[in-house]
């Protein structure tokens, strides 16, 4: 086995600026040991030539006035994309490539149907691919711009997002690595709220944290409650080949139906995650995506949250307030991966001490194994806050 520390990641070394082959060489293995060894089919190699048309040329010409970075012929895995946009955020990295598509091309089937399937292996090699018809382009080309442009700035948003996310994650990783985590902290009680069970030890620490401890004789955490009588299913069969056929969609139901009940409840998007990585794909495309929602069972509780939809297991049935321990083994836990139910759980045990909504905040992040939060999260946990008062609000009402 070998671990790789590093101070920077090989998407962060511009080879353009180099002729040196060590410097190359360096990137290609910082890529494989971060993402394994299709990063190094995906990986472009910067500009390999200059314009094929004047059409390429006019295209380029009119993106830079839209202020983005573009280079021509960018080679990448054997093929060359005619144009690149360069990530304005990370200038060593491509936003998107852009395809300029003749109208000699479009009139052969043929060629198309092969630059279809060079597309699907570009894109999930991990690029967005933006097409461009020359038909198109010399009837209206101002609006073709104005449809990449909006494409672009998508693009870079869902971007700067996955790496907003990761960059708390980090953050929080690594402040529970340097033992930042009051160790008086521990998790929720993991019982089912249908099951008698003891009432949680909740203690306010000397430093005003909340101390939320499950009873001596029970795990810290428990999954979805499963029942005896049913056998474990053998997981089936994963096959990439087969990954777009349509009896493959069985076997695609199954392993999201195994994946759902081991986390009781998940998020779709990091279904469609592990999914997809688990057939070898390196990025989720829009045809994986689609491919893997039309195969999720309708048996299958669902609800929409702000931070996206969650999927829960047959054997948990929905609700609306639901033990953290039943959805997560973690013990640093990211508030836009579990669903709302399980934070207002949280938020009631936090306001079992009577405390403001700033301290029950700082109490659910604390709880959470975060040492900082960003302005999301905390809108999360307010929402959560403002639901589990609600209900202590119903539940007095009720005994009165």
């Amino acid at each position: 086995q070998l671990i790789v520390f590093g101070s920077l990641r090989g998407d962060q070394i511009a080879i353009e600026r180099t002729r040196a082959a060590g410097v190359r060489d360096l990137r290609r293995f910082l890529l494989f040991a971060e993402r394994g060894a299709t990063a190094l089919a995906g990986a472009h190699e910067g500009s390999v030539g200059s314009y094929d048309s004047i059409f390429e040329v006019e295209v380029a010409t009119m993106l830079r006035a839209k202020g983005w970075d573009v280079t021509t012929q960018v080679g990448v895995s054997g093929f060359r994309i005619d144009l690149g946009v360069i990530d304005p955020d990370l200038p060593t990295t491509f936003l998107a490539g852009i395809e300029c598509d003749g109208a000699t091309y479009h009139r052969s089937a043929t060629a198309r149907d092969r630059d279809r399937l060079r597309q699907a292996v570009l894109e999930n090699l991990g690029w967005n691919i933006l097409r461009i018809w020359s038909t198109d382009w010399w009837t209206n080309a101002p609006r073709e711009v104005e449809r990449v442009d909006r494409a672009l700035n998508e693009f870079l948003e869902e971007t700067r997002k996955k790496r907003a996310e990761q960059a708390e994650h980090d953050a929080a990783m690594a402040a529970a690595s340097l033992n930042e985590i009051p160790p008086e902290i521990e998790e929720v009680s993991p019982h089912p709220l249908d099951e008698p069970q003891a009432e949680p030890n909740l203690q306010v620490a000397p430093s005003g944290e909340l101390a939320i401890s499950a009873p001596a004789a029970e795990p810290l955490y428990a999954k979805a409650p499963t029942e005896d009588a049913l056998p474990t299913a053998p997981k089936p069969v994963i096959d990439s080949s087969r990954f777009y056929q349509e009896d493959y969609l069985p076997t695609l139901a199954q392993l999201i139906c195994q994946i759902v009940d081991e986390a009781g409840v998940i998020r779709e998007d990091v279904l469609i995650q592990t999914l997809s990585r688990d057939h070898g794909f390196a990025r989720v495309g829009r045809e994986i995506r689609e491919r893997i929602q039309s195969a999720v069972p309708s048996t299958l509780g669902r609800t929409e949250e702000s931070v996206g939809v969650f999927l829960w297991s047959e054997r948990l049935p929905v609700n609306s307030r639901l033990p953290l321990a039943s959805c997560t083994s973690e013990k640093n836990i990211d508030p836009a991966k579990v669903p709302l139910p399980a934070l207002v759980d949280l938020a009631c045990r936090a306001i079992a001490i009577d405390c403001s909504d700033d301290e029950a905040i700082t109490r659910m992040r604390d709880a959470c194994g975060m040492s900082r939060m960003g302005q999301a999260t905390r809108t999360r946990f307010a929402e959560a806050l403002q639901a589990a008062r609600q209900m202590n609000d119903n539940q007095g009402e009720r005994l009165l």
